[in-house]
């Protein structure tokens, strides 16, 4: 079983469109906006096994300002896998392959349920987000 996390390509475009809805089936339409809008592949890293991409991260380069100067950061964003693949530690292990190379990982899930989910993995609470606007 040969199991492979890379950068996306442009030929994974579409299995990652599918993948997101399978992943967030409520927001059908946030994703068409996000993949013509907000996608980059070399912000997008996948898991493969035996050439099947069972799992997905996005992430964005940012730099935070601090009282320290500045650090590095990356935004984690629809984190995800197959339904036959969850459970076995592919979105941890895309989690921590995102670390390197950078100070701080930061992410907004998508509900309060998956607080303990990232929590296993260094991740702690900062703040609430009360409101989301998409323009």
């Amino acid at each position: 079983m040969e199991e492979i996390i890379r950068k996306a390509k442009d030929t994974d475009i579409e299995t990652l469109k599918t993948l997101w809805i399978e992943c967030f089936p409520k927001d059908t339409e946030y994703s068409e906006f996000f993949f013509e809008k907000i996608y980059k592949k070399d912000c997008a890293v996948i898991f493969e096994e035996n050439d099947e991409i069972l799992g997905m991260i996005h992430s964005f380069p940012r730099t935070l300002m601090t009282p320290i100067g500045a650090i590095s950061a990356k935004y984690i964003y629809g984190v995800g896998t197959t339904n036959k693949a969850r459970g076995r530690g592919i979105a941890g292990r895309l989690l921590e392959s995102e670390k390197k190379g950078c100070d701080v990982l930061l992410l907004i899930p998508q509900n309060e349920s998956l607080f303990a989910f990232y929590g296993k993995y260094g991740f702690s609470y900062l703040a609430k987000v009360s409101k989301r606007e998409v323009s």
